[in-house]
C-alpha cells in the first residue's frame, strides 16, 4: 500500500529507500466494492488500485473476439514449443465460437496448449479438440450456476468427462 500512495519502498532490512516508478494492473472476476462493503476487503487498497477501473465482459459475450484469440494463442504455443505453426479447421473453430468459456480467456488459451501439444498433424480439426468442448455445445449452459441440480451427477459426469480425454490423449501419443 505504502509503494502504491509514496511510490518508495524500504528492503526488509535495509535503511536506504528506494524509488519504484510502476503502473499497477489488477484484475479480478469478483465484485470488490462488495467485497468492501461486507469487510473481506481493504477499503484503503480498493481505492488505491480503482483508478481506472475497466470492466471487460466474459469471452462468452464476445464471441467475435474468440478467432483472433485462437490465432495469436496457437501461434505463440507454436513459436514457444519450437514447432511449425498448426492451423485450424473452420468446424474445430466454430466449436470454440459454440462453446460457453466459463474459464474465459485463460480457459481458451489452456485448452489450445493442450490441443497443439496432442495433435501431431498441421491441422487442428474438430476431433482435435476435448470432448467438453463439443459437449459445450451441445448443452450449451451459460453459468455453471444456471444447470438444473436434480438428476445430474456431477461427479460421474466429471469422470466419465476425464477418462475419455485421458484416452484420447494416450491414443495420440
Amino acid at each position: 500500500l505504502g509503494i502504491l500512495e509514496d511510490r518508495r519502498f524500504r528492503r526488509i532490512g535495509g535503511i536506504q529507500e528506494i524509488e519504484a516508478d510502476v503502473r499497477v494492473v489488477s484484475a479480478t472476476h469478483r465484485d470488490l466494492r462488495a467485497l468492501v462493503k461486507e469487510g473481506r476487503f481493504r477499503e484503503d487498497l480498493f481505492y488505491r488500485i480503482n483508478v481506472i477501473p475497466i470492466v471487460l465482459p466474459p469471452l462468452r459475450s464476445r464471441l467475435e473476439d474468440i478467432a483472433p484469440l485462437t490465432s495469436h494463442f496457437i501461434q505463440k504455443i507454436c513459436k514457444d514449443q519450437k514447432i511449425p505453426e498448426k492451423k485450424i479447421s473452420t468446424e474445430a473453430m466454430r466449436l470454440l465460437e459454440a462453446y460457453a468459456w466459463p474459464g474465459n480467456v485463460r480457459e481458451l488459451e489452456n485448452t489450445l496448449e493442450r490441443t497443439v501439444a496432442l495433435e501431431a498433424g498441421p491441422v487442428i480439426t474438430a476431433s482435435s479438440l476435448p470432448e467438453s468442448i463439443a459437449m459445450g455445445v451441445k448443452t450449451r449452459v451459460p453459468d455453471f450456476e444456471s444447470l438444473p441440480v436434480e438428476g445430474i451427477n456431477l461427479e460421474a459426469y466429471l469422470e466419465a468427462v476425464g477418462r475419455r480425454f485421458l484416452i484420447s490423449a494416450i491414443a495420440r501419443i
